[in-house]
């Protein structure tokens, strides 16, 4: 017999039940060790996995297995069991509900001849609530700044673990104990003297319609914050002074490992910026048979005033994020295409200067 894969519920104990096989004779019971090694996998989005290895003693013949899940608030479909050992002679029915018990699980595990099996438990987790928080202290003159990383994990399941694994999505684990309505808080690292990029830039996508007074962190280091995966949370600024005070906050988004870090300060209220469309145009106009507008290539001209009310030039970086199959014609500065739908142009201000920046964008295969 081959062995396969099917759905099941692990849970902190298991149920034999005396069920009769389908043959009509009374399956064997299996033997069980207490499931083991509880891992919980920590998502991006969503509820959390619970992994756990179980331990059966099976006899030759059909093995009835049964596990209550009501607690869990999940449904049948959503457990999952894979066998792990022994690779061969083992075979799983579907799992189904008990007769006589409509929050218990039961499947029919059938084995070649007498072994002790192990088999992979996983199911969704309902009730796990948690979140990375980062705190970053600029120095007195902000030209470097710490990182520290707190994890913070509430059990508000139904269940209970007295030593489990958390594995966070970058793949760092830690071990700890998780009561019911426990919350669990732990520093994962702090990373000092980071460098910091002053950056002042327009990008009503991403900041909104204000200037935005940004700080750039290269990550180009070998720490964990720079060489691990930054998973998205909130983030609290706080001066490098004596008083430690609260700057204000930015919302980190998921961010790959080493890949750069854009964070807002705040805003820069003597430097304004209003975008608008000055002209849009279709061209290349294809109909259907109907003569009905079928298919066209739009252009849009963008103006752009920038206004510098500081005493001091100003370096901008101003930002369009674009949709569609688009390319950028006659951009009064020189642009450049960051990714699929973001345009970035730098821009010189001196002091009091009000300056326009304008380009066109084209996009392609548009339909009405």
């Amino acid at each position: 017999m081959t062995t396969s894969t099917r759905r099941v519920l692990p849970l902190a104990c298991l149920l034999i039940l005396p069920v009769l096989a389908s043959a009509g004779e009374p399956a064997h019971l299996a033997a069980t060790q207490l499931p083991s090694g509880p891992v919980l996998c920590l998502p991006v989005s969503g509820d959390a996995l619970l992994h756990q290895r179980l331990d059966l003693d099976l006899a030759a013949g059909a093995n009835i297995l049964a596990y209550p899940f009501g607690r869990l608030e999940v449904a049948l479909d959503a457990l999952e069991v894979q066998p792990v050992s022994p690779a061969t002679g083992l075979t799983l029915s579907e799992v189904s509900l008990a007769p006589d018990a409509r929050d218990t699980a039961v499947w029919q595990l059938t084995a070649d001849k007498a072994c002790h099996a192990t088999l992979q438990l996983r199911h969704p987790l309902k009730g796990l609530e948690w979140r990375l928080e980062y705190a970053v202290t600029f120095s007195r003159d902000a030209r470097t700044c710490s990182v520290a990383a707190n994890l913070v994990v509430t059990n508000r399941s139904k269940l209970v673990f007295d030593n489990v694994v958390l594995r966070l999505p970058g793949g760092q684990q830690l071990q700890t104990a998780l009561a019911q309505n426990e919350t669990f808080q732990k520093q994962l690292f702090v990373a000092e003297k980071v460098a910091c990029e002053p950056m002042t830039v327009y990008d009503t996508a991403r900041y909104g319609a204000a200037v935005a007074a940004v700080v750039r962190l290269p990550r180009t280091g070998d720490d964990p914050f720079s060489a691990g995966l930054l998973t998205a949370g909130k983030v609290r600024f706080y001066s490098g002074d004596d008083t430690h005070s609260y700057l204000g906050e930015d919302n980190l988004p998921l961010v790959a490992p080493h890949e750069r870090v854009d964070l807002k300060v705040g805003v820069v209220p003597e430097i304004t910026a209003t975008r608008k469309v000055a002209k849009t145009s279709q061209l290349d106009v294809k109909t259907d048979i109907r003569d009905k507008l079928a298919l066209y290539n739009q252009e849009d001209d963008i103006e752009v005033e920038l206004r510098n009310q500081r005493k001091t030039p100003v370096s901008l970086i101003l930002r369009d994020k674009l949709d569609g199959d688009w390319s950028l014609l006659r951009p009064s500065v020189p642009g450049t295409r960051l990714d699929a739908d973001v345009v970035e142009f730098a821009i010189s201000l001196e002091p009091g200067e009000v300056r326009k920046v304008t380009y066109t964008v084209r996009r392609a295969n548009q339909q009405p």
